[in-house]
């Protein structure tokens, strides 16, 4: 009897002990979403480590490249070139390898160009790149060269991941090293299949008459579109089209500002604006489209032709932006 009560309590002792340790292994920890930080507005931020991070995703795209500016008081000249667009960055990280704080940067988009009254255009600005302290830099695209009386302006070079892509002049924009493509200035520009390089701007060619449509980027922000010119009568703008979407806004028609492309919510690359339309005085030509964020190229802007017609303004390039997602 006494050994049959020794077994019972030692039975019930081993039971009491394991059972907490059964329930812990059976019981799961709680789930907890990962942390998306989205950074949009172009300047300085920072971003905190959260407790018991285990990994986290860093993603950039810079700033894109304003369109030029259309020629004034033309008779028969361009409108200006597209810019380029932003490079894209994305890269894991163990937590514990990260600093408690990151200095970030988001870049700013280049402006468009504006400002002349007679002959040539002024160009569009580069894009600003966007900086995750000393481990990422996603390169801002080239500004568009302004509209010429004759021969070529070019578009904005498409950034890489090396470098940013250079601004339009009478040539092209020169491709970002690593991944990006060069601005065009009489052909399209080649679509840009690196999953990291922007695309290029949009330019034309004043003496024949032509306006090239912004450059696809399956990674990047999308080129700008070029602004219309006037030849015999006025042209409208160039379109702005993306990889990956159906819809697509071509330029603005004669004298009516040109519009940007719908982007893809999901993705982190932003649509070129399109080019504004030419016009002849007394009528008002289009300002080219705005660049969509993230790293979209602004479009070029129309030329104005006949006496007192001054050439619209190019679209500002899309603002980059930071996201950093964080696994626990």
């Amino acid at each position: 009897m006494k050994s049959r009560n020794f077994v019972s309590l030692l039975f019930g002792l081993v039971l009491a002990l394991t059972a907490p340790i059964a329930a812990a292994q059976i019981t799961p920890a709680p789930y907890k979403p990962a942390q998306i930080n989205t950074y949009t507005t172009p300047g300085a931020a920072v971003w905190l480590k959260p407790t018991n991070a285990r990994l986290v995703l860093i993603e950039a795209v810079g700033g894109a490249g304003g369109g030029g500016q259309g020629v004034s008081q033309g008779a028969g000249q361009s409108g200006g070139a597209g810019g380029g667009g932003g490079a894209y960055f994305a890269k894991w990280y163990f937590a514990g390898d990260l600093p408690a704080t990151l200095n970030l940067t988001v870049g700013v988009g280049g402006a468009g160009g504006t400002g002349s009254t007679v002959n040539n255009g002024v160009a569009g600005t580069r894009g600003g790149d966007s900086i995750v302290d000393a481990l990422v830099t996603a390169y801002g695209g080239g500004g568009g060269g302004g509209g010429v009386i004759s021969g070529v302006f070019g578009g904005g070079g498409g950034a890489g991941s090396a470098s940013e892509g250079g601004n339009g002049t009478t040539v092209g924009g020169t491709a970002g090293a690593v991944g990006g493509v060069a601005g065009t200035g009489n052909t399209v520009p080649a679509d840009n299949v690196s999953p990291i390089g922007g695309g290029g701007g949009g330019g034309g060619n004043a003496t024949t008459g032509s306006a090239m449509v912004g450059g696809r980027a399956i990674g990047g922000g999308q080129g700008g579109g070029a602004g219309g010119y006037y030849k015999v009568s006025a042209q409208a703008g160039a379109a702005a089209y993306q990889f990956n979407s159906i819809t697509t806004t071509p330029g603005g028609a004669p004298g009516v500002a040109g519009g940007t492309v719908a982007g893809i919510a999901t993705t982190m690359r932003g649509a070129g604006g399109s080019g504004g339309g030419a016009a002849l005085f007394p009528a008002t030509p289009g300002a080219g489209g705005a660049g969509q964020q993230p790293g979209g190229g602004g479009g070029g802007g129309g030329s104005g032709a006949g006496s007192g017609n001054v050439g619209a303004a190019g679209g500002p390039g899309g603002a980059g932006m930071i996201r950093i997602v964080t696994v626990f």
